[in-house]
């Protein structure tokens, strides 16, 4: 494995050979800005884990972009050394792992629709985040994970690719559960879901085309089926759905 290491260092200029990232590290800079396109003809998958967020605004959003892999705007409370980006080239995907060390503003992360992407927001306290899918993000059969106290607005649009399978969500542990979590949820023509809610309380604005399946679960007015193209476990503190088929 070809391992990349981008060390964030103060006054230092340091490139990453392979991938060809340049990373710009100024001691007075509170705002930082990392991109990366795909190397032609690649499709692998990438693999994000952000970690360890506190006190922080965080969004990931998609863009009809097929050659973009990621791009990462940082925003700090004050000048410092508060996290670190590495990067992985694996035989069947890229990695990327954003870790902070200290308290981070806004991370903004724009990701593009020529490859999929599993995400894992393992850990954090404090978070405002917003997590859409759409503009044609290629959903693949991945996994989306976020385990953070704070809020969370998760939107499901009708404009996602779904022609190599679907998304497994998993929202929420003890601790580290949104409160409240907000869920905007539109299927495409084609697509079914399921999401278990459990025990958590649950408040609709709109239930359209799904029904309630007893204990928590709700499903797709086509149920049953083997494998829904969206399957969420949710924990959390309180929740409030607008859930469209």
């Amino acid at each position: 494995m070809e391992r990349k290491m981008m060390a964030l260092v103060a006054v230092a200029l340091v490139a990453v050979m392979v991938s060809a990232v340049l990373l710009v590290w100024n001691a007075s800079a509170t705002s930082f800005h990392y991109e990366r396109k795909y190397p032609a003809g690649e499709t692998k998958y990438v693999k994000m884990v952000v970690d360890n967020l506190k006190d922080t605004n965080l969004t990931i959003a998609f863009i009809d972009d097929p050659l973009l892999m990621y791009s990462i705007d940082v925003v700090l409370y004050e000048p410092g050394m508060t996290y670190t980006i590495e990067e992985a080239e694996l035989p069947y995907s890229f990695t990327i792992d954003l870790v902070a060390t200290g308290r981070i503003q806004s991370i903004t992360i724009a990701l593009g629709t020529g490859a999929s992407y599993q995400i894992h927001i393992p850990d954090g306290d404090n978070v405002d985040a917003v997590v859409a899918f759409g503009n044609g993000a290629m959903l693949e059969g991945r996994y989306f994970g976020y385990s953070c106290s704070g809020t969370l607005n998760f939107i499901f649009g009708e404009n996602v690719n779904i022609t190599k399978g679907g998304l497994d969500v998993d929202i929420g542990r003890p601790a580290r559960e949104p409160d409240p979590l907000y869920l905007d949820i539109d299927f495409p023509d084609g697509m079914d879901g399921r999401i278990d809610f459990g025990p958590d309380p649950v408040t609709f604005t709109q239930l359209a085309g799904w029904h309630h399946e007893g204990f928590g679960i709700y499903s797709t007015a086509s149920w049953p089926f083997e494998n829904p193209g969206l399957h969420m476990t949710v924990d959390c503190g309180s929740c409030l759905a607008d859930l469209h088929d």
